[in-house]
């Protein structure tokens, strides 16, 4: 894999800028556009454990999402944990590093009846803009909570994304479309294609046409806003205890990847 450059970071833009140079066809991270947010002095460790230390959370079993889903066990990613949630602060704040990885609290829907009387206190203090207010899509946003190392695969979604990091550093690698193949890129669900591929440390025996990958990158500090377009795919190492929550906006219809994306291509990334 080559890293082929930086993801494009932007400090100040309208929705009509937005539109016109990035929506569906070009990541950017909107550098510190959620620093000010009232979220920031909430969600942290300390002050969730205080708050809902004593509920009980159903985690992933592991934090290892290539492990999840590309485990010899088919079942994998529905493996979960019951973990009082300040033990599961606890465990994850205890160390760097970790023998055995850890759960995971993942993709927690802030309007999942389960939990709505705990995030509904906190979904107010969220302010994503609304760059997409010109479609009529759904918006659904979510909770992640991990520990340092935690990584995700390489995977896309067939809608966008805006991941804003709350408390911690994570650092992403970034894929166009066109680099499916490379990425031996497979089907998970209806919504998501992902890869086996750890780019972090990849067996190129086994991945051999992931060589072939160019990636862009880029770090994700406290008040960080990266948008993700539908269909480029995207991978997330936290290296450090990470929070973000995440806006996920549908099109309006349900798309489905296919020959126009597989065919898709980035003159950013074919010219580097």
């Amino acid at each position: 894999m080559s890293i082929v450059g930086q993801v494009e970071r932007i400090k100040d833009i309208t929705l009509a800028e937005f539109k016109e140079r990035y929506r569906h066809n070009k990541p950017v991270v909107l550098e510190g556009l959620a620093k000010d947010w009232a979220a920031r002095s909430v969600l942290t460790p300390e002050n969730l454990k205080n708050m809902f230390g004593d509920v009980t959370v159903d985690c992933r079993e592991s934090d290892d999402e290539i492990d999840m889903y590309f485990s010899d066990d088919s079942f994998g990613a529905s493996r979960r944990k019951y973990i009082k949630f300040k033990d599961y602060i606890d465990l994850i704040c205890g160390k760097d590093s970790f023998e055995e990885r850890p759960p995971y609290l993942a993709n927690i829907d802030f309007d999942l009846a389960e939990g709505r009387e705990y995030l509904s206190q906190l979904k107010s203090l969220l302010a994503f803009p609304d760059f997409f207010k010109d479609i009529n899509t759904g918006k659904i946003i979510t909770l992640w909570i991990g520990a340092p190392g935690q990584r995700s695969t390489i995977h896309n979604h067939n809608y966008h994304t805006l991941v804003t990091q709350i408390y911690g550093t994570k650092s992403c690698l970034i894929y166009s479309p066109d680099q499916h193949d490379a990425l031996h890129a497979r089907y998970v669900n209806p919504t998501c294609w992902g890869s086996p591929v750890d780019p972090q440390q990849p067996d190129l025996e086994k991945y051999p046409r992931f060589e072939e990958a160019r990636a862009l990158e880029t770090v994700l500090d406290a008040g960080d806003i990266l948008y993700v377009p539908i269909f480029w795919f995207h991978q997330v190492f936290a290296h450090t205890v990470s929070i973000n929550t995440n806006q996920f906006i549908n099109v309006g219809t349900q798309k489905s990847w296919g020959e126009e994306q597989m065919n898709w291509r980035s003159p950013e990334l074919v010219t580097a």
